[in-house]
């Protein structure tokens, strides 16, 4: 058990072993300076944190397989996409792109389990929330109320002031 910046604790595998072995997926995690560009000009945001991002993706059979795990008290098996994982980034990456991707850079950026809305006005901003919210839900992904904010400027994200 690893403990979290808010003192609730992750689960975790030492999966070195798979990862030495897996075939990496090369789906890009975002660059954070093409990101921070696209918010150049907004006034208005708001930030969405998925509720454990990777453990609403689920595993496929030989995923699952993989994934096994071994204590005093049996095997088990992870159902979704556990932390620890080689290729859980690029995975969840390339989710949030097929999710958004025509919002990308336009409404929204997204960077893991982050998403940025942003917008010129507040109306524009519910426009562009209810357009990333609706797509959210079509795909069945939750958001973590505690750790969204709505209208705020500026935001922190990803360690810088914008």
């Amino acid at each position: 058990m690893v403990k979290k910046k808010d003192d609730t604790y992750r689960f975790c595998i030492d999966y070195r072993r798979l990862n030495d072995v897996t075939k990496k997926d090369a789906f890009p995690v975002p660059d954070v300076k093409d990101a921070l560009d696209s918010l150049r000009g907004a006034k208005y945001f708001a930030t969405i944190d998925l509720l454990s991002g990777y453990w609403q993706l689920g595993l496929t059979d030989r995923a699952k397989e993989c994934s096994a795990f071994c204590t005093r008290r049996g095997l088990f098996q992870f159902t979704r996409m556990p932390f620890g994982l080689s290729n859980a980034p690029s995975s969840f990456c390339r989710l949030m792109h097929i999710i958004l991707k025509d919002l990308l850079y336009v409404q929204c950026l997204c960077y893991l389990d982050d998403i940025v809305v942003f917008a010129d006005s507040p109306e524009q901003l519910l426009e562009h929330l209810d357009a990333v919210f609706s797509r959210l839900r079509q795909y069945g992904l939750k958001a973590k109320p505690s750790k969204c904010v709505f209208f705020k400027s500026p935001i922190e994200f990803l360690g810088h002031l914008v």
